[in-house]
Formats: structure tokens, sequence, C-alpha cells
């Protein structure tokens, strides 16, 4: 009855505060946050246990192990001590905040589980021991790789193990080039045997392509010439900002061209992004948001 009790509670966790999650619109990183916690409880009664039922082996890939193919999703949940659990909760806290309030917790919540597996299955292709894999590591690595090939520019705090652990503010695409040099190196100095370095980063890898070509910016074009106005009437209603309404005004009755750039540049320097509040600057007749890329036009 113990063989089984403990890893269907894990999972029974996972499901159900993943329905809590759908109902309550908490948040696919608060969800991921709570639902590892839980498992991680869950699975101190036996670890032994947890680990063999719900961590993922390589030889699962075969025909034989099809009907284990499960854990290549609760593998993602379970954590081998409360330092592996921590650091991957307090990385994927502040990266899953930022990224997901960019993508929304559908796009972003697809992206982590399938760049995990990912993980696990590269890791699988490139590595002949038969291991039990487990922890969010892979997933999280597949959620940086997909925030930096898509947002590159934006800045997170993020926690640095650089000797020591620096909690820093640092670009998304710079935190993704510190990382894969750090398990690189770490791979080939087998710093930590019972790493799966080359499952992270398959997730890295995974989550980069998924960036480029799943998660797209869209770019939202808004007229401010005299015919198609409706854009400045909706950047003027997004600010309270007086200042910037009557700048909007002069854009809008302005007829001499060279006056009308001059007051779209004080509305560059004025004005900030209407979807990330980054800094705007201004391309031709256009304004374009340094951050997130968006096109004001």
């Amino acid at each position: 009855m113990e063989i089984s009790l403990i890893p269907m509670a894990v999972i029974f966790s996972i499901v159900f505060m993943g329905i809590l999650a759908y109902f309550t619109r908490m948040g696919a990183t608060v969800y991921l946050l709570l639902a590892n916690t839980i498992a991680f409880i869950i699975s101190i009664f036996n670890r032994e246990i947890t680990f063999n039922f719900l961590g993922f082996r390589p030889s699962y890939l075969s025909i034989g192990g099809i009907p284990h193919l499960y854990t290549l999703i609760t593998s993602t949940f379970v954590h081998y001590d409360i330092l592996h659990l921590l650091g991957n909760m307090l990385t994927l806290f502040f990266l899953g905040m930022a990224f997901e309030r960019r993508v929304g917790s559908r796009k972003f919540i697809l992206l982590y589980f399938i760049t995990g597996i990912c993980g696990d299955v590269i890791f699988s292709l490139l590595n002949r021991s038969d291991c039990i894999l487990i922890g969010a590591s892979g997933a999280i690595f597949g959620i940086l790789g997909s925030y930096a090939a898509s947002y590159p520019r934006d800045e997170v705090l993020l926690p640095l193990p650089l000797g020591i652990v620096i909690i820093t503010r640092i670009r998304v695409f710079a935190a993704a080039v510190i990382f894969t040099i750090i398990q690189f190196a770490s791979l080939y100095l087998s710093a930590y045997d019972n790493v799966a370095y080359i499952a992270h980063l398959g997730g890295l890898a995974s989550g980069l392509i998924l960036g480029i070509f799943f998660v797209r910016r869209e770019r939202i074009k808004v007229n401010i010439d005299d015919k198609k106005i409706e854009g400045v009437d909706y950047l003027e209603k997004l600010s309270r900002d007086e200042k910037i309404k009557e700048i909007v005004r002069h854009i809008r009755e302005e007829e001499i061209p060279e006056v009308r750039e001059s007051w779209l540049e004080k509305l560059a320097e004025r004005a900030r992004c209407p979807y990330c509040g980054g800094k705007l600057e201004k391309v031709g007749n256009r304004l374009k948001c340094r951050e997130c890329g968006k096109v004001l036009r």
C-alpha cells in the first residue's frame, strides 16, 4: 500500500493544484511553485519510492517503457533535497513571473513542459546511463531560452551561481549566455556528477528554438496620420499625463510635416510604451519601443 500511496498523493496534488489554478487564475508560475513545494513535502515520507515511481529513466523511451512516459511530466515536480528545490523555485519565481506576464499563462505552461520533456529526451539520446532524472531544472532552462530568444533585452532579477549565489538584475540574453557557459564548464569539469547538465542544455536549446518560432512578438502598428488617428486616441486614453495629451493633440492637428515630426520626437522623450512601459524612440514617422519592439506608427 505504501508503494503506491505516496506517488499517487504527489500526482493528486499536482492535478488538484492545476485545477485550482485554472479556476482561480492564480497564474502558471504560482501553480508550479506551489505544486513543486507540496510534491516535495509529500515525497519526504519516502523519497526512494517517489523517485522510482515518478522520476524519468532514459530506458522509458524504449517500447517496453512506454507505460512510464508519464514520468516525463511528473519528474519535473520531484526534487532531491531542500537545496535542490529552493534553487529551482527561486529561479522559477524571478524568471517565470516576468516571462509569464509577456506571453500569458497558457503559452508559458506549454513552453515549460515541452522544454522540460525535450531536456530529458536529449539527455537520454546523448547519455547511455539509465539514471533517474528528477527536478524542474530542464524546464526552467527552457523558459530561460524561450525568454532570451523572444525578449532578449528584458531585465529580470536572477540568482547567479558565481562561486556564491548573487541575486542581481540582468538582461535575459546575458543571463542565458552566463548559464550556458556555467553548464558547459560544469559538464566538462564534472563538478557535480549527479547533475544532468545535458538535460539543462537540452532544455535551453529547445527553449531557444521555440522562442524564435513559437513566441512571436506582435508588432502593433498605430497610425498617426490625419486619416487614421485611432492609434493616437488609444495612446491618449492610456495616459493620464496632461503633457502627453497635449503633445498628441498637436500631432493630430499639425499640418506641417516637419513640425509634426518635432512633436513626435517630444512624444518619444516624454511617453512610455503602453504595453511594457519601456522607453520609446523615434524611427522615421513612427515610435518604436526599445524593450519589447512594438511599433507605434
